[in-house]
């Protein structure tokens, strides 16, 4: 996968857990159909980090973080 698309599929799955405290295995898996080189633990852990994150966070603070 290339590192543009992993970059998108991050933000996706990081926007929409943090958005829905609902978004789990069952949407991972839609995405993992999609595209079969996602790694499944690491989407889980993106779903874990958006879900626990402050409401007032949005993306670009977190975009900021990975990148430094």
């Amino acid at each position: 996968m290339t590192k543009a698309l992993s970059d998108i599929i991050t933000e996706f799955v990081w926007t929409a857990a943090h958005n829905n405290k609902k978004y789990g295995i069952r949407e991972l898996k839609v995405i993992q159909s999609m595209h079969p080189t996602v790694d499944m633990a690491t989407l889980k852990k993106i779903v874990q980090h958006a879900q626990r994150t402050p409401k007032s966070v949005n993306w670009e603070i977190i975009r900021q973080r990975m990148i430094q």
